[in-house]
């Protein structure tokens, strides 16, 4: 390798001793530690992909991972059980995903710079947006979709026990789209979809969930995002604002929890779900430009309590 932004490094010395190493020809991207959770994926194990821009024929990319998958891995679990992820790496052009198990020779291994996230507070690496983005855009069949989208979870919420979000949440859906809103339940979607109407959407208003680390991926200087506060610890609705805002996208956050009940579970689980101020959200989407002349309507105290019950009932 002659780039002079890479550092050839002799192997011969570092091998531990004992039996010949099995051996991976070619070249390939180590990508560090493969997080499994939607969003720690996207935020935890990308801080190596701007590489792309300067070696974008790698043959694959290497991961380890966590100890707990560790096991499942080596009884012959396929380590990207999710078909999110393969559509992911696939799109940015990885022919193959090598989760490294034990001590293993690498014909040629690129170790770039971990940038903490590929979308991280300071942005995305120029060199991310050179040659991994458009290949995810490419993938997605460019940035086509609607002009305004919510992102709802509601439909990852229902009807399943011990996953928390926002008591009526289908409120919401129904205001915004007698106000011209797309609404979407991105678990729903193929990734690429996702990708697509993330690109090309306008304004956007979803919770504090990940969806928002994808929006990061193909998020464009112009976009208008505002944040449903769900959760009381204001760290993570902080961390989006942070992520999105130096992309140049304009974010805001509407914060308006009631109070966030609690259910226990089987096993001494917990389960929350939060009661917003309905109303107060209405004015404050209206105020911020999110809402046009549409009236909002909300339910009453009285329907809101037996939510509230039936909630509590399970």
């Amino acid at each position: 390798m002659t780039d002079q932004r890479f550092l050839r490094v002799d192997p011969a010395g570092l091998e531990p001793s004992g039996d010949a190493l099995p051996t991976l020809a070619g070249t390939h991207l180590f990508g560090g530690l493969l997080r499994h959770q939607f969003g720690h994926l996207l935020k935890q194990s990308s801080g190596r992909l701007w590489s792309l821009g300067v070696w974008p024929r790698a043959d694959s990319v290497l991961f380890f991972v966590e100890d707990q998958w560790r096991h499942y891995l080596s009884r012959g679990a396929d380590p990207l059980n999710a078909g999110w992820m393969k559509t992911l790496f696939a799109s940015l052009g990885f022919r193959e995903v090598h989760i490294i198990l034990k001590p293993t020779r690498v014909e040629n291994l690129l170790v770039p710079a971990n940038d903490g996230y590929w979308f991280g507070i300071n942005g995305r690496h120029p060199l991310y947006d050179e040659v991994a983005l458009p290949r995810l855009l490419d993938a997605a069949g460019g940035a086509t979709g609607e002009d305004r989208l919510y992102v709802s979870r509601r439909a990852f919420t229902d009807g399943k026990e011990g996953t928390g979000g926002i008591l009526l949440e289908g409120v919401i859906e129904r205001n915004l789209l007698r106000d011209g809103y797309a609404v979407i339940h991105p678990e729903t979607l193929d990734l690429t979809r996702q990708i697509a109407l993330y690109a090309s959407a306008r304004r956007i208003v979803c919770p504090d969930i990940s969806a928002l680390h994808l929006l990061a991926l193909v998020g464009r200087p112009g976009q208008e995002v505002c944040i449903v506060n769900r959760r009381t610890n204001p760290a993570y609705h902080r961390h989006f604002v942070d992520q999105l805002s130096c992309l140049g996208l304009s974010v805001s956050v509407a914060d308006h929890i009631d109070r966030v009940e609690t259910r226990e579970l089987r096993g001494g689980r917990k389960v929350d779900m939060t009661v917003l101020d309905l109303d107060r959200l209405g004015t404050s989407l209206r105020e911020a430009g999110f809402l046009g002349e549409t009236r909002w309507l909300s339910p009453s105290g009285s329907d809101i309590e037996a939510e509230v019950r039936r909630f509590q009932a399970g």
